[in-house]
C-alpha cells in the first residue's frame, strides 16, 4: 500500500456509529447502537462476557459486517477512503502467533502488511520493552510479552484509531503503568482510544467516557461524573473529630436525614449520603470550626456504578417479561 493518508488535525469525529445493529440469524448480538468516539478521547467499553464488545470492535475494524446501520471512520463511510485500513490499530485479546517466528519477525511481518518501514518496527520494540527479546522465537515468549508484542502491531503506523480489547490482561503492575504513558503520549496527539475491558478499577481514571454494554444493548455512555450524578449512589464521609467536649454531640446534630455507620468512636464518625446531599453536608460542617479536623470523602467508584446500571437493567428486563 503506497501514499499518505490525509490529514485528520481537523476531524473532531473519529468513529461514529449511527444505528449499528448486528445478528447471526436468530441471535441478536449489538442493538440500535448510536455511539461516537472523538478525536484524541479515550472510551471504555464494559460489559460482561458477551455483551457484544468484541463484536464491536470488529464492526469498527472491516472484520464484519453491520446487518443494519452505518459506521463512520473520521466522517467517512467505513470502507470509502482507500487509507481506511492504516487509520485502524487493532489489538485482540488474544492472537495466535506463530511460535517458531521471532518477535521481530512477527512485527516486520504486519509492518509489511501496513506499508511500514523496518526502523518503525526497532522503535516499537523498544518502546514496549522487548527489544532485547525481540530475536527470540515467540513460544519463548510470557504472556506479558505477548501482549506486548500485539500492542507494538497495533501501534504500526501511528493509525489515528486504536482499537485495543483487553490490553493489560498478563501485565504486571510496572507494564500496565507504562502501557497507560504510552497510551497517554497518543491521546496528546490527537489518537482516539476505545479499549474494551474488565479492569474498571484501572480504567476510572484514565479514560474519559465509559460506555456500558449489557447484552448488545448500550445503557449508558456517560464520563464517570456523569455517571455519578446520573446513578446517586451512597458517598461515604469519614469525619475525625477533634477532642473538644460535646464535639461528637455538635457533629450528630447536623447529621439529620442521613445515615451513620460507625458510631462508636468519639473521635471518628462515619456518614453515607447521597451524593446529591453531599455539598450540603459539608457547608454545614464547615460551620463547627475546630470541631471536624479532618474529612475524608470516598465517592463510589466505577465497578460500584457498573454493578448498579447492569442490575437495574436486569431487573426492569424482568419485569418487562410476559407473564
Amino acid at each position: 500500500m503506497t501514499g499518505q493518508p490525509p490529514s485528520l488535525a481537523t476531524i473532531e469525529s473519529a468513529v461514529e456509529l449511527r444505528g449499528v445493529a448486528k445478528h447471526y440469524r436468530d441471535r441478536q448480538v449489538l442493538q440500535s447502537l448510536d455511539v461516537t468516539l472523538q478525536r484524541g478521547e479515550c472510551l471504555a467499553l464494559l460489559g460482561h462476557n458477551g455483551a457484544g464488545k468484541t463484536t464491536l470492535i470488529k464492526l469498527i475494524c472491516g472484520l464484519t459486517q453491520p446487518s443494519q446501520g452505518q459506521i463512520l471512520l473520521h466522517n467517512k463511510k467505513l470502507g470509502e477512503d482507500k487509507y481506511w485500513q492504516r487509520l485502524i490499530g487493532y489489538m485482540p485479546e488474544n492472537a495466535a502467533f506463530q511460535g517458531a517466528m521471532s518477535g521481530v519477525e512477527v512485527l516486520r511481518f504486519y509492518a509489511r502488511l501496513k506499508g511500514c518501514s523496518r526502523q518503525h518496527c526497532d522503535s516499537l520494540l523498544e518502546q514496549v520493552g522487548l527489544a532485547s527479546a525481540a530475536k527470540q522465537r515467540i513460544n519463548t515468549y510470557s504472556k506479558g510479552m505477548r501482549q506486548r508484542l500485539l500492542l507494538a502491531q497495533a501501534l504500526l503506523g501511528n493509525p489515528s484509531v486504536l482499537l485495543l480489547d483487553e490490553p493489560t490482561s498478563g501485565l504486571d503492575p510496572a507494564l500496565r503503568a507504562e502501557f497507560y504513558r504510552l497510551l497517554q503520549e497518543r491521546l496528546k496527539a490527537g489518537v482516539s482510544v476505545l479499549i474494551a475491558s474488565h479492569a474498571l478499577a484501572e480504567l476510572e481514571a484514565k479514560v474519559d467516557r465509559v460506555a456500558i454494554l449489557q447484552s448488545g444493548v448500550l445503557l449508558a455512555c456517560a464520563t464517570p461524573d456523569e455517571l455519578r450524578q446520573q446513578t446517586d449512589l451512597p458517598v461515604r464521609l469519614t469525619l475525625s473529630l477533634s477532642q473538644q467536649p460535646e464535639a461528637r454531640e455538635q457533629v450528630l446534630t447536623l447529621c439529620q436525614g442521613v445515615e451513620l455507620v460507625n458510631q462508636n468512636s468519639n473521635s471518628q464518625l462515619e456518614i453515607v449520603c447521597h451524593s446529591s446531599q453531599k455539598m450540603a453536608l459539608l457547608r454545614r460542617f464547615a460551620q463547627l470550626d475546630g470541631v471536624i479536623e479532618d474529612i475524608q470523602i470516598i465517592n463510589p467508584d466505577l465497578t460500584q456504578m457498573y454493578t448498579h446500571i447492569n442490575e437495574l437493567a436486569t431487573k426492569k428486563e424482568i419485569q418487562e417479561q410476559p407473564q
